[in-house]
């Protein structure tokens, strides 16, 4: 199908130019041209509008009511539409320490869901949060789950290929390292999350593979005193060690803007992921009371104030923030140019996936997987693929 978005002002790798015609053909980006192809098909006029690439959340647990863990096509068509109706087309459903046999069914429903005919992002594989991370940092994990590896578990996960995308873990635990040769050798991205390790056991960890810091500053070490002297923790290797790339929760709570102004300040943009880590509160009124993870395993969790606590309000059990409201965060609060938060949400994602001959910019050739939105941060139209997945802010199909 042949469709072309007019009048908007987009964003290409040069930056912002205005009034373009984005010409989508096949599922891609055909043309980028100020005249209207020969054959335009379907017209959209995007006029006042931004068109930027679709937004890529590399950990998201759910929303819109419905988690992955609930390992249902309802639930992965629901949280999944949820997210596109605010601008990502791609996402890593992602998982919490998990029973195994829960485990085998998100799986599962993530085949089924592919299957189907609706209107969805690309998930490209599931992100795996544990189980094998450090109980002295589990925050609003399960703590009746958390393992340490084996290689019995390692082959039960490497059983589901190119499913598997990418796995957080604590690399001081036994077996860890070993863990990250292995999947890492396989193509998985290995992040270090829900971990106490020191300067040195980051070091080690980075040497076994892993390239990426999960949620920064939220379940990890920092600086701290072992017989008086100081020792760097997690976060603090993460801003010393340029191998290393981070996201961040950018709702403006878990990490307070000054906070997120300090990471910009440490770390460039093309070393910076934004994520949602939302939970299935996202998009539910404050005093929504929820589960986080499966309905059947999960804990229970509150969403006040425009983000989830656990129940005693001793922590955040996740978050509820779209990506877009991620973006809008960074450039609002902590006062990044809008071109780099929203390549913190694009083209740095596709990066860290590998994808970033496919997907993360607007040029000719790559995935037709577009947002549009107000420059009040309203989202309007998204093509997946290039599929008019959401028409005047509502799902197509």
């Amino acid at each position: 199908m042949n469709i072309t978005i007019t009048g908007a002002r987009v964003l290409t790798p040069e930056g912002f130019q205005d009034n373009l015609a984005l010409h989508i053909k096949d599922g891609v980006i055909a043309a980028l041209s100020p005249a209207l192809p020969d054959d335009p098909g379907q017209v959209v006029d995007a006029a006042g509008l931004l068109c930027v690439p679709g937004f890529i959340d590399l950990h998201v647990h759910g929303g819109g009511g419905h988690d992955f863990s609930d390992a249902t096509v309802e639930a992965f068509v629901g949280a999944a539409q949820a997210h596109m109706l605010r601008g990502t087309t791609t996402l890593l459903p992602t998982t919490v320490c998990n029973p195994p046999e829960e485990l085998e069914r998100i799986f599962a429903a993530l085949t089924a869901t592919r299957a189907t005919q609706h209107a969805l992002p690309y998930m490209p594989g599931l992100h795996i949060e544990g189980p094998w991370i450090n109980p002295k940092q589990a925050g609003a994990q399960d703590p009746r789950y958390i393992l340490v590896p084996t290689e019995e578990s390692t082959q039960a996960l490497l059983k589901h290929g190119k499913d598997v995308a990418r796995v957080t873990a604590a690399p001081e635990l036994p077996g860890a390292l070993g863990l990250g040769d292995t999947l890492s050798a396989q193509g998985v991205l290995m992040s270090i999350g829900h971990s106490d390790a020191d300067y040195g056991q980051v070091q080690e960890a980075v040497r076994h593979g892993y390239k990426l810091v999960t949620h920064l500053y939220s379940g990890m070490s920092t600086l701290h005193r072992v017989r008086a002297m100081r020792v760097l923790g997690v976060v603090e290797s993460a801003y010393l060690m340029d191998e290393l790339d981070v996201e961040i929760i950018a709702d403006g709570l878990h990490l307070p803007p000054e906070l997120l102004q300090l990471i910009v300040r440490c770390k460039p943009w093309d070393k910076i992921c934004l994520v949602t880590d939302s939970t299935r509160g996202m998009g539910l009124p404050d005093g929504s009371e929820i589960i986080l993870g499966s309905l059947t395993a999960g804990q229970k969790a509150i969403v006040e104030n425009g983000v989830a606590y656990m129940p005693d309000f001793t922590c955040f059990a996740g978050s509820v923030a779209s990506s877009v409201r991620c973006v809008k965060t960074m450039v609002e609060k902590a006062h990044v140019p809008l071109e780099d938060a929203i390549r913190m949400m694009t083209l740095h994602p596709s990066r860290v996936l590998g994808m970033e001959s496919r997907k993360g910019t607007l040029a000719v050739g790559m995935d037709a997987d577009i947002t549009c939105l107000t420059p009040a941060w309203n989202v309007r139209h998204v093509f997946a693929m290039g599929r008019h997945a959401v028409r005047d802010g509502q799902i197509t199909g």
